[in-house]
């Protein structure tokens, strides 16, 4: 197989499955964004573009618009890593650089007690309302393996 074939077999698989963790449409945090997006963030949109519509209205719009749609970006994001470190069980000492308020050996104690996951404990340890913060978290290694 020659370079440009092999480069192309996998240009097509990164196409075929482009999140090895799946980000899908059949879970509870995508349905939940979906629908707050169908229903109250188009319906804004429209109303901002509509010339007929208030214009004193228009700016109080725009600032819930800003509020929500980072509100749903950080429940979304915050579900998505709870449920990867918790149903791919990652380590999650790669994503912090110190002690977490819960020692690693107490950890894994709660969990086989089924007090608290590691899920858990990321999803309230990182600010999903920062886009820096965002990638720095899930640029780590913790999601390569």
């Amino acid at each position: 197989m020659t370079d440009l074939m092999a480069e192309k077999s996998l240009a097509k698989q990164a196409r075929l499955n482009p999140n090895k963790y799946g980000a899908s449409q059949n879970r509870k945090s995508f349905y939940f964004v979906r629908a707050f997006l169908n229903n109250q963030v188009e319906p804004i949109f429209n109303k901002l573009y509509d010339e007929n519509f208030d214009e004193k209205i228009k700016p109080a719009l725009r600032n819930y618009l800003i509020v929500s749609l980072v509100g749903a970006m950080e429940y979304f994001f915050r579900n998505e890593a709870r449920r990867i470190v918790d149903d791919y069980d990652k380590d999650i000492t790669l994503l912090f650089s110190g002690d977490i308020p819960i020692p690693i050996s107490s950890l894994d104690q709660l969990i086989k007690e089924k007090s608290i996951t590691k899920g858990n404990i990321v999803a309230s340890s990182i600010n999903f309302a920062n886009l820096d913060e965002i990638h720095k978290s899930f640029s780590t290694k913790i999601w390569d393996e």
